[in-house]
């Protein structure tokens, strides 16, 4: 297979598992893949929760501005679940993307994100990520070209349905 242009770009809340989709969609139409927050991580040389504790969600929110422009020129991106949250942001990726939603059910996400450190958003635990969902969902459902479940799903079979609907829009060619 082949990308045609636009990049395809994975957004949704934490827990959706884009990063894991992202790099699993890449292997399969044998493209690249980036990660928003790895790339923020690897040029700042800290973690996000340690961006996010010295210097707040404005400056983290303004390196994701900053990176996404680089992250659009691989096949497959990514995105941090506030990437969204950000007018430019939406403008860009609505002139240079072709974006997934990943949606994720509150059943599905509290046992993903039990434990999980690494999300400095939902440190005061789970309601938070009822309410980020709450303030995004319009967000995500305007940048949107499709919407893909999680739930209940392998990696594979996510990869399967966005595989499908990118050459229903045109967004994926096959190449035998």
């Amino acid at each position: 297979m082949m990308p045609l242009g636009r990049p395809i770009v994975l957004a949704g809340m934490p827990a959706a598992g884009k990063s894991a989709v992202g790099r699993a969609l890449a292997r399969r139409i044998g493209g690249t893949h980036r990660d928003t927050d790895q790339i923020i991580e690897d040029l700042d040389g800290r973690r996000v929760t340690q961006i996010f504790a010295d210097d707040g969600e404005t400056a983290f929110r303004s390196l994701e501005s900053r990176v996404l422009s680089e992250a659009l020129s691989a096949t497959v991106v990514s995105l941090g679940g506030g990437v969204p949250t950000q007018e430019r942001n939406r403008d860009l990726l609505s002139e240079r993307a072709w974006v997934v939603w990943l949606t994720v059910s509150a059943s599905t996400a509290r046992p993903r994100l039990a434990g999980d450190t690494s999300r400095p958003l939902l440190a005061e635990g789970f309601d938070t990520w009822q309410q980020l969902l709450d303030e995004r969902e319009e967000l995500y459902r305007q940048i949107s070209d499709a919407v893909v479940s999680v739930d209940g799903k392998t990696v594979g079979r996510i990869v399967s349905e966005i595989v499908d609907a990118a050459r229903a829009a045109g967004v994926l060619e096959r190449v035998d």
